[in-house]
């Protein structure tokens, strides 16, 4: 347990946390004085991404969170670590072009893989962090997306992302019990790597064309929605999901 003048700061675990938007949040809270666990599959990533951090600042965790095994190895490494977790981020997820076809090409395997990333990590990093976020009186944020509304696309993922707003009202009544909070944000289109790759230029105008707003977020706005979301500014907040698609889905 590290022991030292920043032993009173909040600790964040955050999955994912190598690359794009997991990276983004990390590194936006860890600069404003957060205690980061990053944890991600990609050891060299990682490694990387947080080479000028001291590990009394970001924890680095390699873990496979699609079992239920490696979700629990993280959380008790980021604990054993810094001593308390008062957030967790659960960004990671299989998307992408691989995950963007008609629901029914997939195989009962190739759904299982997806939404053990995506659906049931979620579950299992809850119940490891519950103790030391009813400690806290903690927050759990999950990641969806707008397409998890149906926003004109069909596909594996974006039934995962829906599954998501569904798991985030369920567990802030089951959590809520504990003090702990829990909520959602469903970004639209955000300029990552990954997604940019993913897009030709016709599909990025196209979704500029349905925005309210024709701007283009970055992984930084993400970023700070999420250090209100987590922040006791936001108190009110538990079960709900924002959506930040710059107007994309119109919905009450």
């Amino acid at each position: 347990m590290v022991a030292d003048e920043m032993s009173g700061a909040p600790v964040v675990l955050i999955t994912g946390a190598a690359a794009g938007i997991g990276l983004a949040v990390a590194i936006h809270l860890a600069n404003h004085g957060y205690r980061i666990v990053a944890v991600d599959i990609d050891r060299p990533a990682l490694d990387a991404a947080f080479a000028r951090f001291h590990d009394r600042a970001v924890l680095r965790v390699v873990a496979d969170i699609a079992s239920a095994e490696g979700a629990e190895r993280a959380v008790e490494a980021g604990v054993e670590h810094f001593g308390s977790l008062h957030a967790l981020v659960n960004n990671a997820a299989l998307h992408g072009k691989a995950w963007g076809g008609p629901c029914l090409d997939y195989s009962p395997e190739e759904w299982m893989k997806l939404f053990s990333v995506n659906v049931f990590a979620i579950v299992a990093l809850a119940k490891a962090a519950l103790p030391a976020l009813a400690r806290s009186a903690g927050v759990v944020l999950n990641m969806s997306s707008m397409v998890g509304y149906g926003h004109g696309h069909s596909s594996p993922y974006a039934v995962s992302k829906a599954a998501v707003n569904g798991l985030t009202m369920s567990l802030s009544q089951e959590l809520g019990r504990h003090g702990v909070r829990v909520v959602g944000l469903a970004p639209g289109f955000i300029n990552t790597p990954l997604v940019a790759s993913g897009l030709d230029a016709a599909a990025r105008e196209r979704l500029m064309s349905l925005q309210a707003i024709k701007e283009t977020g970055t992984p930084e706005d993400i970023a700070g929605i999420i250090a209100f979301l987590i922040s006791p500014a936001a108190r009110l907040i538990t079960g709900a999901t924002l959506l930040a698609d710059l107007g994309i889905t119109r919905r009450p």
